[in-house]
C-alpha cells in the first residue's frame, strides 16, 4: 500500500496495516480490501469503476451521487507486466462500505451482517 508519508498505519494484532490516516481522514487501499475479502485486485478496481460509472447515468438522482473524495486513484511508479503503472484506489470508510455491500462470498456476508447489527444497535441506543 502506498500510504503517504504523513499517514498513520492502523493494524490489528498480527495483521498488516489495513487502514491509514491522511489529512484527518481514514482510508483503506483497494489492494488491502482485495486481500481481506479474498478477491482479485482487478475485480475490486472493476467494482469501484462500476460504482463511479453508474452514478453518471442520466436517470441517477443527484441526491444519491457518490461524494468527491470517497475513491481516490493512486498510481505507483512501479509497472505491471505490460508496462503500465500499477493502480490502486484509496477509499474512505463510506466508500469502502458502499463497495463492500456489493461484494458476495463468506467474508462479505460476515461484513454485511456485522454492519447491519451495528446499524440496528445504533438505532436502538438512539431510541429510533
Amino acid at each position: 500500500m502506498n500510504a503517504p508519508s504523513n499517514a498513520v498505519a492502523v493494524s490489528g494484532e498480527n495483521h498488516p496495516p489495513t487502514v491509514f490516516q491522511r489529512d484527518g481522514r481514514v482510508f483503506a487501499n483497494s489492494r488491502v480490501v482485495a486481500a481481506v475479502f479474498e478477491k482479485e485486485h482487478f475485480h475490486v478496481l472493476r467494482d469501484i469503476e462500476n460504482l463511479l460509472e453508474n452514478q453518471q447515468h442520466p436517470k441517477m438522482d443527484d441526491r444519491i451521487r457518490i461524494p468527491d473524495g470517497w475513491f481516490v486513484e493512486q498510481r505507483s511508479p512501479r509497472l505491471d507486466g505490460p508496462g503500465r503503472p500499477l493502480r490502486s484506489v484509496d477509499m474512505t470508510r463510506d466508500g469502502f462500505t458502499l463497495l463492500a455491500m456489493g461484494f458476495t462470498g463468506a467474508k462479505a456476508l460476515q461484513f454485511q451482517n456485522n454492519s447491519s447489527v451495528n446499524v440496528q444497535t445504533t438505532h436502538s441506543s438512539n431510541g429510533t
